[in-house]
């Protein structure tokens, strides 16, 4: 009897660390009738106070530490700017390549919105972080 496969990754999408030193990626990742949303950062050095997830030796950058993106300032400020600017996310390039993958999911910010629901970095490996209380908007995809 073969054993059920029960977690597999549906979408993928990036955003673009302004000073191009972080990896932004993010996952949707399928579980059963549940989507979770799976954001990581990847840096060339460690992040002090972030969730550490492991390791990776990437063969043209070297050494990758791989965080909770809910604990990188990096991704929680690009999140926040994407929400406020109604941007989107970024192509996805391979090093040493000019053409993008194709997208199998688009995502934006909404914008300002008028009410009381705030952004927030729910489910963090690292309940000590901080929440996210100045904006009002969503992320969306398409």
């Amino acid at each position: 009897m073969a054993i059920p496969r029960t977690w597999r990754s549906s979408l993928g999408f990036r955003f673009v660390d302004p000073n191009d030193v972080v990896g932004l990626d993010c996952m949707l990742v399928r579980s059963m009738d549940a989507v979770y949303h799976v954001p990581v950062t990847w840096r060339p050095h460690p992040l002090d106070c972030g969730a550490l997830i492991g390791t990776l030796q990437h063969s043209e950058l070297g050494t990758r530490y791989c965080y909770d993106a809910q604990t990188d300032p990096v991704y929680l400020d690009e999140l926040v700017r994407v929400i406020r600017e109604k941007d989107s996310d970024a192509d996805i390039v391979a090093i040493g390549q000019d053409t993008p993958y194709p997208r199998n999911i688009k995502v934006f910010g909404s914008g300002l919105q008028p009410g009381n629901l705030g952004v927030s970095a729910c489910g963090t490996l690292n309940s000590t972080a901080p929440p996210i209380n100045d904006v009002v908007g969503q992320l969306m995809g398409q």
